[in-house]
């Protein structure tokens, strides 16, 4: 008897799928939301990212497929990726932000000239998280369906797990954005 690895080849479209538009869609609005204090946006965003939304989705809707699974996974990966980035740009130094106004540049220039290449790695460390998490929850979604055996399983867990250890190499690599401002 074969297993049916198709849950695996899910959850891999969808971790990817999630992650890379959690990538496209948070940093600009970070940058926006770094520069301005609403406890409320902060508070909102917390709880969208403590939601398990794709083991929700899975739960809800009779038929779960990939692009559910999709846009139940960007309902916590987005969030979770807007807080990480903004706390990568309220950590970059001022005095870099208010050199390049005195030059002149946009709002939109310094994000793409001076924040992004500066903390940018904060993004790929919070995609690298999502991936795992999705994964993981896919997994959930679909072992509590009744759709996942053995072997899938595994191969998801292991798959998530390297999503972790990713986001934990770069965490080395890159540093925390403290440790950046203070003695590098």
């Amino acid at each position: 008897m074969t297993a049916d690895w198709s849950p695996l080849w899910l959850g891999l479209r969808v971790a990817l799928m999630v992650s890379v538009l959690a990538l496209v869609v948070a940093p600009w609005p970070a940058w926006w939301l770094a520069r301005r204090n609403w406890p409320a946006v902060t508070l909102l965003a917390r709880f969208l990212a403590s939601v398990p939304a794709v083991i929700i989705a899975a739960l809800a809707v009779p038929a779960f497929t990939w692009p559910v699974a999709v846009a139940a996974g960007l309902v916590r990966a987005v969030p979770y990726a807007l807080a990480a980035c903004r706390t990568a740009f309220q950590s970059l130094n001022p005095g870099y932000v208010k050199a390049a106004r005195m030059t002149g540049a946009s709002d939109l220039r310094i994000f793409w000239t001076l924040a992004l290449p500066l903390d940018g790695p904060a993004a790929l460390r919070a995609a690298a998280d999502v991936f795992a998490e999705t994964m993981l929850e896919v997994a959930v979604a679909l072992w509590i369906g009744g759709r996942l055996s053995a072997p899938p399983a595994g191969a998801i867990l292991l798959t998530a797990l390297a999503g972790n250890a990713l986001a934990l190499w770069l965490r080395r690599e890159t540093g925390t954005p403290v440790e950046r401002q203070g003695g590098r």
